[in-house]
Parts: C-alpha cells; sequence; structure tokens
C-alpha cells in the first residue's frame, strides 16, 4: 500500500496532494449522478422539442439548449451537433467552460471543473439542489457549494508554491462533504455517499491507495502540473518553473520508487514459488525464523525497558493510532455514563433522568462587541456550525454567557454526546466501509436546533471539563489529567502514558475544549482564564459562564472570538411536559399538564419558565401538591433555595423559622444574613421611586446596602446579575436582579 504523506516532506505539499485527491474522489462521487442527469435533461430537450414541431433539427434544439443554459448561451465548440440526438453527454458538454471538452465522451473521462460548470450553467440543477444556483462570480456566491468546489480546483490547480495550508485543506473537506451530502438528492446517491466515506478517511489518513492506483494518481499530477505554465499568466514564471521542476522531481522520484516496489514485490513472488520447491528446506528457514523473532522481541523488550527509563522518545504512527482508537474509545463510554442524565430536582441530586428524554434546546443568540462592550444582536444560533466557524474560519474563543440555571451546563453535556454518537457512528462505518452517515444520531424530540452534528466532526477529540473542580490549577493539561485521564486510567503507568499520549494528540490533532463554569473558577496566582500550551495550537477553546465574570472585565475583548447569550429554554411548556411525564404516571400525564397550564397562566410563571432551572423546581412543586396546599411564598421559598444551593452546599434547618415557609428549607438558614442584607438592598433598589433604578443599578448603589461579601453570595448565587455598560475609559459593571420577574408576581 502507498501512502501520500511518502512522497513530500513538507506538510503543506502534502496537503496539497490531498486537496488533489479529495478533488478526484469529489469528481467520482458525482459522475453517477451527472450522467444520470444528462440522460433526463437530454431526454426533456428532445420531447420539448418534437411536442412543438413535430421533428427536431439542430436549430430548435440549440435554441432549447440556450433557454435552459443560465446565461443564454452555449459553449458549442465542445460538441458534436451530429451527436445531439443519440449521446447525451454531447448536449451536457454545451454547458462546459467554452472548449477544450471536444473529445470527452462521458462523466468519467471529464475533469471536475467540466462536470461543477455543467451543474452551475444548466438551469435543471436548480431543483436538485437545497441551495440556490445563482448568477455572479464565486465571490459573491460565499453560500453555494457549487462555486465553492470550483474555486477549490482554481486554486490548486494554479497554486504557484504546491503548497496548502491546514486551515484551507480543512475548508476544502468541508465544501466537498457539504456538496456530495446535500439533502435533495446527492444525500441519497450510493455514488456521492461511497465519496463522503472516502473522503473521511482521506482526512483522517486511514485511506490507502495501491502501489497502481498511486502511480495513475500522480502521472495524472504530473500531466496538469506540465501544463500549468501555460494556464498561468499572472505568476512570475520563474518562481513557477522552479516550483513545478521541484515537485516534478519529488513525484518522479517517488514514481521510481513505486516502481521498484513493484519489481521487488514481483522478486518476493518468484521466492515464493522458490520456496514452494524447495519445500524440504522449510524446516530449516521456520528454525531461522523463529530465532529471529527471538531476538525481535528480545530487543523490542530491551527497548521498552530504555523508552521507560528515558520518557523523552517520540511515538510510532502505529502506536500514535492505536492509542488514539482506545482513547476515543474511553472517553466516549465515560462522556455517555457521565454526561448522559441529567438533574431534574434542583434540591434533590439524586433524582436525574437520561438527558435525550427531557432535554429542550435553549435559546441562544449571538452578541457582537465593539472596543468597550458587547451587546444583543438579535440574531439567534441554531446550529453548532454558526458557534464554531465564522465565514467558514474556526473560533479560537467561544464564550457562552447565561444566567444561574439557564442551562449552559446542560448545553455543553449535550454538545459532547451528540460528538460521542457521531464519533461513534463514523470510526463503526470507516471499519465496516459502509456508506450512510445519517446527519443526526440522537435527535432531539420535536426539535430541528443544533441537529448539525457533522459539525462536530471537525474534531478528533471533544474534552470536557468542569472548572468548579478545577479552581487550583492554571493549566488545561493539568485539568485534563485529573478529570479525565486519572478517572479513565486504573494505574500510575497507564495513566502516565495517556497523559503523553494525550500531549501529543493536542498537538498533532484538532480539538474542542469545553471549559463550564469560568464564574466557578478562581487562579490562586491572578490569571483571569485557564492556559494552554503553546504547542496545542490547534485546540479550539469554549467557555461557559455568567454575564457578571466577564462584566469585571478582566477577559479581554480580543480573547473573545465569539459571544453568544443563553436566554432560557426555546419551548419551556414542552420541556416541562417532558420532565412530567418522568414523574407522573402516564394515564394521568395528559390531565395533570392541562391542569398546570391553567396553574402557570393563573400564576403569571411563564417569565420563570424560561429558566430550565426554575422550571424545574415549579414542575416538581406543582407535581407534589404545592400548588393547591402551599402558599406562593412556599414556593418563591423553594426557588430562593435553589439559588443559594449554588452559592454554598452547608446545609441546616432553621430550629425557630422566622416565618411559616422557611420551616423546612435547609439552604437559607446558613445564608440567612445574606438573605436579610439582600432583602434589604431589593426594598431601596427595586422598589426605588426613580424608574430607572428599579431594575438597573450600579457598584456605588450597591455598595450602599451591601457588602463585598454579600455582593459575591448573589452573583454566584445568580440572584444579581451583572453586565458591563459601554465605557471607553473603564470597565464599568451594572448590576440587577435575575429574579426580577418576582417582583410582578
Amino acid at each position: 500500500m502507498a501512502s501520500l504523506t511518502d512522497v513530500f516532506t513538507e506538510k503543506e505539499r502534502t496537503n496539497w496532494l490531498k486537496a488533489w485527491l479529495a478533488v478526484d474522489i469529489a469528481k467520482s462521487g458525482l459522475e453517477h449522478f451527472v450522467d444520470k442527469e444528462a440522460q433526463i435533461v437530454h431526454a426533456d430537450i428532445y420531447k420539448v422539442v418534437t411536442s412543438r414541431f413535430g421533428t427536431a433539427n439542430i436549430n430548435q434544439v440549440r435554441d432549447e439548449i440556450k433557454k435552459r443554459h443560465r446565461y443564454g448561451n452555449g459553449s458549442w465548440n465542445n460538441a458534436s451537433e451530429k451527436q445531439w440526438s443519440s449521446h447525451a453527454w454531447e448536449i451536457a458538454k454545451c454547458y462546459f467552460p467554452p472548449d477544450g471538452y471536444s473529445g470527452n465522451m462521458s462523466a468519467h473521462d471529464t475533469d471536475f471543473n467540466g462536470i461543477i460548470n455543467f451543474m452551475l450553467n444548466c438551469l435543471h440543477f436548480d431543483s436538485k439542489f437545497s441551495f440556490p444556483i445563482t448568477t455572479g462570480k464565486q465571490t459573491t456566491q460565499a453560500q453555494c457549494p457549487l462555486y465553492k468546489a470550483r474555486e477549490i480546483v482554481k486554486a490548486v490547480r494554479h497554486s504557484s508554491q504546491m503548497k496548502v495550508t491546514d486551515a484551507d485543506l480543512q475548508c476544502y473537506f468541508t465544501t466537498l462533504n457539504d456538496l456530495l451530502s446535500d439533502s435533495r438528492s446527492l444525500g441519497a446517491d450510493s455514488g456521492a455517499q461511497n465519496a463522503v466515506v472516502k473522503l473521511a478517511q482521506l482526512e483522517k489518513d486511514v485511506l490507502r491507495l495501491t502501489t497502481e492506483e498511486m502511480i495513475h494518481f500522480l502521472k495524472a499530477v504530473d500531466t496538469t502540473l506540465k501544463q500549468n505554465l501555460t494556464d498561468v499568466a499572472d505568476t512570475s514564471m520563474t518562481e513557477l518553473r522552479e516550483c513545478r521542476d521541484l515537485c516534478l522531481k519529488k513525484i518522479e522520484d517517488y514514481l521510481e520508487t513505486c516502481k521498484q516496489d513493484l519489481s521487488k514485490q514481483a522478486d518476493m513472488h518468484k521466492h515464493d514459488i522458490d520456496a514452494h520447491v524447495n519445500i524440504h528446506k522449510s524446516g530449516i528457514d521456520d528454525h531461522t525464523d523463529k530465532c529471529k523473532q527471538d531476538i525481535d522481541k528480545h530487543a523490542d523488550k530491551r527497548i521498552r525497558v530504555y523508552n521507560e527509563q528515558f520518557s523523552n522518545f517520540p511515538f510510532t504512527e502505529t502506536a500514535y493510532k492505536h492509542g488514539c482508537t482506545e482513547m476515543l474509545r474511553l472517553l466516549t463510554t465515560f462522556y455517555k455514563k457521565a454526561l448522559n442524565y441529567i438533574i431534574t430536582s434542583p434540591l434533590n441530586e439524586c433524582i436525574r433522568e437520561k438527558l435525550g428524554d427531557i432535554y429542550m434546546p435553549p435559546k441562544v443568540q449571538l452578541m457582537t462587541g465593539n472596543k468597550w462592550s458587547f451587546q444583543k444582536t438579535g440574531v439567534h444560533i441554531t446550529k453548532y456550525k454558526n458557534m464554531i466557524l465564522t465565514d467558514g474560519k474556526l473560533n479560537e474563543k467561544i464564550f457562552i454567557q447565561g444566567e444561574a440555571g439557564t442551562g449552559k451546563s446542560t448545553f455543553i453535556a449535550k454538545l459532547a454526546i451528540d460528538w460521542c454518537c457521531i464519533t461513534t457512528q463514523v470510526t463503526e462505518q470507516l471499519q465496516s466501509d459502509t456508506i450512510t452517515i445519517a446527519d443526526t444520531a440522537t435527535p432531539t424530540k420535536g426539535s430541528t436546533f443544533f441537529q448539525d452534528l457533522k459539525t462536530l466532526q471537525l474534531f478528533k477529540f471533544v474534552i470536557v471539563i468542569k472548572l468548579r473542580n478545577s479552581v487550583k490549577q492554571l493549566e488545561i493539561s493539568k485539568m485534563i489529567k485529573t478529570q479525565l485521564i486519572d478517572l479513565m486510567y486504573s494505574s500510575e503507568e497507564d495513566r502516565e502514558k495517556a497523559n503523553k499520549l494525550l500531549n501529543e494528540i493536542m498537538k498533532r490533532e484538532r480539538c474542542l475544549i469545553l471549559l463550564d463554569g469560568l464564574d466557578e473558577w478562581t487562579d490562586p496566582g491572578g490569571g483571569y482564564l485557564p492556559t494552554l500550551a503553546e504547542c496545542h495550537n490547534q485546540c479550539i477553546m469554549l467557555f461557559t459562564t455568567r454575564p457578571w465574570k466577564l462584566a469585571e472585565g478582566k477577559v479581554f475583548h480580543s480573547d473573545i472570538n465569539v459571544l453568544v447569550n443563553l436566554d432560557g429554554v426555546n419551548e419551556p411548556m414542552k420541556l416541562s411536559k417532558n420532565i412530567m411525564s418522568c414523574i407522573i404516571d402516564r394515564n394521568e400525564l395528559e390531565n395533570k399538564y392541562a391542569e398546570f397550564k391553567r396553574y402557570v397562566r393563573e400564576h403569571n410563571l411563564n417569565n420563570l419558565l424560561l429558566s430550565p432551572m426554575m422550571l424545574s423546581v415549579i414542575v416538581c412543586a406543582f407535581a407534589e401538591g404545592m400548588a393547591t396546599k402551599g402558599s406562593k411564598c412556599k414556593l418563591y421559598c423553594v426557588l430562593l433555595e435553589s439559588l443559594l444551593k449554588k452559592a454554598s452546599s452547608e446545609t441546616r434547618k432553621f430550629q425557630d423559622p422566622p416565618f411559616p415557609c422557611f420551616a423546612e428549607t435547609q439552604y437559607i438558614q446558613p445564608n440567612i444574613e445574606h438573605v436579610n442584607r439582600l432583602a434589604e438592598a431589593a426594598f431601596h433598589l427595586l422598589f426605588s421611586n426613580k424608574r430607572e433604578n428599579s431594575l438597573v443599578f450600579g457598584i456605588e448603589e450597591l455598595q450602599t446596602y451591601l457588602g463585598e461579601e454579600h455582593i459575591d453570595v448573589a452573583l454566584k448565587s445568580g440572584i444579581l446579575s451583572a453586565i458591563n455598560q459601554a465605557s471607553l475609559l473603564r470597565s464599568c459593571p451594572h448590576f440587577g436582579s435575575s429574579i426580577k420577574a418576582y417582583k410582578n408576581s
């Protein structure tokens, strides 16, 4: 078997060859589709002409071809008019570039550019894709995969340096995958889906070519390179010749190596025949081989001992790939156990339900920043790629902010589980060589939000870190060891090896690191963000936090590539029913759900239901009969307890409760001083006669009633929220009640 990595030593030149092969694979995936559609276009043209005129002459057919051309003309130099009636591909060539295709008789012997232009220029294909194909240059059609695919061919064929960066190569794979997976027609085409699988194998460096296939491929590249000088007019001819000659020499050298390999293989076969003829010598040969194996085993053992003593050694490719596979298996298994269940009762962590049974996606809104603040844009994010990518490029640092209980941690868990599902699915298909890849592995009931699981295939690994469990650590690599490696591997030896492997993975592979709860993390050294080693520059970081953490002004705006805000649940009543279905008998569910909707409407609780945490409190309280037996104050006590629990896990009951509704509470008594001070501040600030101060207030006003400790508890619990007001001179946090709905209840 042959590998592209053996041709060039420079990675970007290898990327260039991979781009060539990716285009070749994509072209093979389109051949069956365009050939079939060419037959349909041919039949339809002759059907229209004959129904209108009785017979079909060349001029009438020509007019009908022009009507179906996006630009109202045809490339007549390519086609033989005499063969129009009998050969569908001759009509297809009328939609190709102006000339150069007269000798191409089928889709198979037509290049990628010709096939793409057929689909771009023939109006027949408007109904064959889910995206619009409109007139104009590619630069104005950024969303059309056909235009983008054509630009890939131009970029690769006319590259003066014969190099492609990692980022560009990733974009090429994404564009070709999007085209071949289009839901309208190609998604169900077996040839296209076979190409999708091969592209995935090529991207992951697991696609292997036979020596003969490699020779054929490189000869095709060689031929195109030799023609390249006449195709590129704007490039320095001297530079192009030097670069071309260098690439040609390396390709020719490798071709010679391939030929020598074939010759060696022939000699090996001859040797096998000789060995069979001289079978009586086999006993001696077997004994020799056994001795050699014993020596090799002993040598390998000594090498392993040496490596264990002197740990600064590189991974072999075989060991690296095996280690990656095993770590992927352990990580996906670990996530499916640790993240697949969520707490449905904020005050009772023993009550958990499966994530997929009750999950509803949140409202996610894009925020835009200027030099001093971030503002909501009104643009709602409904796909992973809208957060992870901007203009086709990966965002290095992504921030998701939301108030207490808005579902940030649950969103992170769902993202990780989605990655597990799509990763497991692709791995199984690559092993079994199947060709169907579903876009959604774990569909959310009744929702179309964040179903683009293929976006998560951009990442070899997704790493989940809970920052509240690493408050004394600054380096992300140490957090990963503590929270993942030490839990997935049993012995210290295995953990040390896994830690070294992960370090190598984070150098080589694109990873998504999910850091949940920045507001719950503090670095003893005064750092404002956990740090990632510079050599791990393939990794993308996604943080979740409450708004007050960013309002502190310690996170530089230049570190925030994308900021989105969680505004609550998209469909709170559906989530309410999902939770109720887990705690109420199925026969009573519909009646109870109808009663619950009346209860919410009569008590004006709709605003509170936007928070998943508050929603679950209200649903659980309703299910236990608090709606009919308890007062509204008792319900608010449960909500207050749920918030205070986030600031402190200390519990204690009142011996002599100041109010009847405090009698059964556990989290209020340890925080009663904070509650009293916050109540006093709320009275003066929320019920102020100055309307502009009734909901938002500055730090000076807040400090009139609260000390630093009280403010800290209020922020950590989620009772208070903070945002940064626009100011060019200094950071100006302003505060407000995150549960201001109470005021109107």
